[in-house]
């Protein structure tokens, strides 16, 4: 587990429950930028998790692994938690690792489904340029600075509604010329989702050569950019 406590001070909290050994030093930049401007906790079992939210109300929860996917108790407990803590307003990311668990791509739909309530089906992609989608941006981002396109290496997502893909394949720039598609299912892909659920945010972040542009999306997210 890695902390930095300040009295006070809003929380991060990293749910890691299949994490690898390389998982630190990986992502060693998002935890360091997050230190910066918050407190930063990690829980790595299930049981652990549901007691921190029984008790905190942290500012953003990061799930980082294919781990809360399993089917025995208490995992399915942890993910009603997240939804309820969602719910009440909460920031829920999916994220870092969690976007290599591809070969569970149906127990991710049914997980999306069953405990969500969102469209969200896993798709299989060739990896390409996408770019901003300004509507789903204004919709849930307070920031304006994203990059405007990325080049990702990731899980994909299809049946996202339009608002929902902060990335698309193609999109109408409000600065510049349309960028097109020419394949529409291709075009309905996208690497990063985000939707309210309750009073709060749900977001999948697909990274799997974890880039800089995904961390400074993720930081947006958490508005802490």
């Amino acid at each position: 587990m890695f902390r930095r406590s300040r009295p006070i001070e809003p929380v991060a909290l990293f749910i890691s429950l299949d994490k690898q050994p390389s998982w630190d030093r990986r992502y060693l930049s998002l935890i360091q930028s997050l230190t910066e401007r918050v407190d930063v906790e990690e829980v790595n079992k299930a049981r652990h998790a549901i007691d921190y939210l029984d008790r905190h109300n942290p500012a953003v929860v990061i799930v980082t692994d294919e781990g809360i996917l399993r089917y025995e108790t208490p995992h399915p407990y942890l993910s009603e938690k997240l939804v309820d803590y969602t719910r009440g307003g909460g920031k829920v990311i999916i994220g870092t690792r969690f976007s290599v668990a591809s070969q569970l791509s149906e127990v991710i739909d049914r997980w999306f489904h069953v405990f969500w309530h969102v469209p969200w089906k896993c798709a299989e992609a060739e990896p390409g340029s996408t770019y901003l989608n300004m509507e789903s941006q204004r919709k849930y981002l307070a920031t304006s600075h994203l990059p405007v396109s990325i080049h990702l290496q990731s899980m994909y997502l299809k049946h996202v509604p339009h608002s929902d893909r902060l990335y698309c394949r193609a999109i109408e720039l409000d600065d510049g010329p349309s960028v097109f598609c020419h394949d529409n299912t291709t075009c309905q892909q996208t690497p990063l989702a985000i939707t309210n659920v309750g009073r709060g945010l749900f977001a999948y972040v697909g990274d799997v050569d974890h880039r800089g542009d995904v961390e400074s999306i993720i930081l947006a997210i958490c508005e802490l950019d």
